[in-house]
């Protein structure tokens, strides 16, 4: 995601975004404006502003102001690079993730040419990248993404700079997924403390970080510090109406919740989270999927079993659809399914799942599968 791809921090954005809208639009109608470069830094915008998941109006605004780029700028422009940066952001958002890392790498090479390998805003486009491998489950090159991201943003903003807490959220990412959970924690934590020091403890951007905290806490069994922070992350997107960042932190505290076995409260955050995914995202989302499968596995924990067989059922095939049925997320699916048919005790179904999956050892080791199947 675009580190400045978030145009709804708050309700007051909204409004004012709303309002130069509609000045914009009305102005780039205009002949004198339409085919300037003005007139196509207007095209990104409106494409930036109507962005989502559903919406074609964005994707084609900025197919216009890529038109107008290639005709006043040239295709080899700064200007050229962040188009396609946005555009890689849009696809992200729509889960077309090879799309989206072909937009982010043209947005880089073009980026590199024009600015030379060491310029820091280029730790931008590391930071893209990685979040995509790290949505592909690979390791590898998301490692080296993120790393480079780091050396850049400390380089050149400084190791306390707005900008290098991104290098430190992702850093907190990519440790947890390695296991490495001190590291982690140091990295979530100094990302959290830069922000709050400089924007203080209400700002909308420590609702994600409070949100990494709470996920790594309740990863290790640290279920009081994961619940102070989840509560935090739901109070600062409350106050400032940002539902996205809200559902992300309502998903993961019926995490938390359906692992210290408070099986009501897991549902009925899950549950909300699932409802503003599918408001703003549709049905075909990974994330709204994703609150889907919680939805299901807290309803196992309560009793509803049929209820969860069905709706275990309906997430594989909504992933398969979403993704292919060959794909690693559509795998993985699988692989949730097999989980939750041993806890049934449906031991040959679960063998079943794990023909279409073959998940790390170390994923293997953590779940609730034996090491045996």
């Amino acid at each position: 995601m675009c580190i400045r791809d978030r145009p709804f921090d708050t309700q007051q954005n909204q409004q004012n975004h709303q309002k130069l809208t509609e000045y914009i639009s009305g102005q780039i109608k205009k002949e004198s404006v339409k085919y300037t470069a003005a007139g196509g830094k207007a095209y990104e915008f409106m494409g930036f502003v109507q962005q989502s998941p559903n919406s074609e109006e964005s994707l084609k605004n900025y197919q216009q102001a890529q038109e107008i780029y290639a005709k006043v700028h040239g295709e080899h422009s700064l200007q050229m690079a962040e188009l396609y940066h946005r555009l890689g952001s849009y696809y992200f958002g729509r889960n077309e993730f090879e799309k989206s890392l072909e937009y982010y790498t043209k947005s880089l090479e073009l980026r590199i040419s024009l600015l030379g390998p060491d310029n820091p805003i280029l730790g931008e486009n590391y930071s893209s990248i990685g979040q995509i491998y790290h949505h592909q489950n690979d390791s590898q090159n998301c490692d080296s993404a993120f790393h480079k991201c780091l050396e850049l943003f400390e380089k050149g903003f400084g190791q306390q700079s707005l900008l290098a807490t991104v290098a430190y959220y992702n850093m907190g990412i990519l440790e947890k997924w390695h296991a490495n959970y001190e590291e982690s924690e140091k990295y979530f934590l100094k990302a959290y403390e830069i922000k709050k020091d400089k924007l203080g403890e209400a700002h909308i951007s420590l609702g994600r970080d409070c949100m990494g905290l709470s996920t790594l806490y309740s990863e290790v069994g640290r279920y009081e510090e994961a619940t102070k922070y989840f509560y935090k992350g739901l109070l600062i997107t409350e106050q400032n109406k940002d539902e996205p960042l809200q559902a992300l932190n309502l998903y993961s505290l019926g995490d938390v919740c359906l692992k210290s076995s408070k099986y009501k409260d897991s549902f009925d955050n899950y549950e909300k989270a699932y409802k503003i995914r599918l408001k703003l995202l549709g049905d075909k989302h990974n994330e709204t999927q994703a609150a889907f499968r919680g939805v299901c596995e807290a309803k196992n924990k309560l009793g509803k079993v049929d209820e969860a067989v069905e709706g275990f059922k309906t997430y594989v095939e909504a992933q398969a659809q979403i993704f292919g049925k060959e794909s690693n997320t559509t795998a993985w699916a699988h692989w949730f399914r097999a989980c939750f048919y041993y806890d049934i005790g449906l031991y040959n179904e679960a063998n079943n799942c794990l023909l279409y999956t073959s998940p790390s050892p170390r994923d293997r080791q953590k779940s609730r599968m034996p090491s045996s199947a």
